[in-house]
């Protein structure tokens, strides 16, 4: 019986090794994240320290202490900053003070979300952050590795000190006026997103989609049987999408898909022949079950299967893409485990085939998305590597004297993820 067991385990044991080696050949990305790979601080420097700006900071949360690993060009610092405040409260006061005034139901004055914004943004900058900057660079090129809660906030938006009028958004000290910020999962998932190989060679253009909407989704979502927070009874239309898809032709050569076009089953049949996606519509995040956040398409009439592209459904996709916008809500938050990180769209993206990702980390606004976009785009087109290009639309933006984009909900909820390489010839 004993030599009949160890057979059986001995059986089990190949087919799982044959199974990993499918895997690991198949899909390189999502194995780095079943089975990470550490990289050496030599390595992280010859991946991706090439010049004297670049810095490479990774978090890892304790119960009672913040531990930082910042690696430079010429030296390593390891920070411990003790965790004593409430660390995930901030965070929590954080967002809410970047975008509660702006939710429909919430009861925030406009003064005090401000408020509670500053106080949170400076605290924590104080905590987690000024203990680096003695080490930085100025102006350094920072890629972020965060941890725990720390992965709900933009680094960018942390204030260096607490402004004399929070109402005050343009003259305000936020962090992306003095750096650079793009983030990654993993030394290891950011080697792998680089360096990941392309299964055809992409069409050189942008393949993007605006969907419309109007039906009631939070009925159908209870007709499929889905526990989904959609903060109100649709999913309403979006008046801006169309419009940002059609100044990225005026940038790059684009597919456009507008409207009653946009649906699921194209996008899944074209995902794969594009270098450039850009998906401007509504995700939705469940926060209980991460795998089944999904981005919206245009709604076909009784047909349940052809609206909502689930997490668990991108893993599948087998992408090209030198870069991949998700101008939608949320899609780079989602349910976080000890282990695994944020369970999030973005990170779905990332195990398809996608080197790097523009995502967000709250409900959006539409109006200021599509001028966001618009000159991120222009960036690009001007051959600016994907974070200084990203940071460069959100400087104009705060500073744009016509509109009142100044406050950080309108720019600060898109981050960069994985490959910041320009777009090969700007095209």
């Amino acid at each position: 019986r004993g030599a009949s067991l160890n057979i059986q385990i001995g059986d089990l044991t190949a087919r799982y090794n044959q199974l990993r080696k499918k895997n690991r050949s198949q899909h390189p990305v999502l194995d780095q994240i079943l089975a990470p790979k550490t990289l050496s601080v030599e390595e992280v420097r010859a991946r991706f320290l090439t010049t004297s700006r670049d810095a490479f900071l990774e978090y890892f949360v304790g119960d009672s202490s913040v531990f930082a690993f910042l690696i430079l060009p010429d030296t390593l610092q390891i920070l411990e900053m003790k965790k004593d405040f409430p660390l995930e409260a901030r965070v929590r006061e954080m967002r809410t003070g970047i975008y509660g005034y702006f939710e429909p139901e919430s009861n925030l004055t406009y003064k005090n979300a401000a408020r509670q914004y500053a106080a949170a943004a400076t605290e924590l900058y104080d905590k987690i952050f000024k203990p680096l900057e003695p080490f930085l660079p100025r102006q350094a090129r920072l890629t972020i590795v965060p941890d725990g809660a720390l992965g709900y906030i933009p680094f960018e938006a942390l204030l260096e000190k607490m402004p004399e009028n929070p109402l005050d958004f343009r003259s305000q000290a936020t962090l992306i006026r003095s750096h650079t910020i793009s983030y990654a999962c993993s030394a290891g998932l950011l080697w792998e997103m680089k360096t990941q190989k392309s299964n055809a060679a992409p069409l050189p253009k942008v393949l993007a989609f605006a969907p419309s909407f109007g039906g009631d989704w939070k009925k159908l979502a209870e007709n499929r049987g889905l526990n989904v927070n959609l903060r109100g009874n649709q999913l309403g239309p979006l008046k801006n999408n169309v419009p940002e898809i059609r100044a990225i032709k005026s940038q790059f050569a684009a597919d456009l898909f507008e409207g009653a076009a946009a649906t699921e089953a194209r996008f899944r049949a074209l995902a794969g022949k594009y270098s450039i996606l850009h998906l401007a519509t509504h995700g939705v995040v469940n926060d209980r079950m991460g795998d089944f956040s999904f981005l919206a398409f245009h709604e076909i009439k009784d047909d349940l299967e052809n609206e909502w592209l689930f997490n668990r459904e991108i893993y599948d996709l087998r992408l090209n893409a030198d870069l991949v916008v998700l101008s939608a809500c949320e899609t780079g938050v989602g349910v976080f485990k000890r282990g695994e990180g944020i369970i999030s769209l973005a990170r779905g993206f990332s195990y398809a085939g996608a080197k790097s990702l523009v995502t967000s980390l709250w409900k959006v606004d539409d109006a200021g998305t599509k001028n966001l976009m618009e000159i991120f785009y222009r960036n690009l087109k001007n051959g600016q590597p994907k974070d200084e290009a990203l940071r460069a639309a959100k400087l104009e933006l705060i500073e744009n004297p016509n509109k009142d984009y100044a406050p950080p909900f309108f720019w600060a909820a898109f981050i960069a993820i994985g490959d910041m390489r320009p777009l090969s010839g700007g095209n």
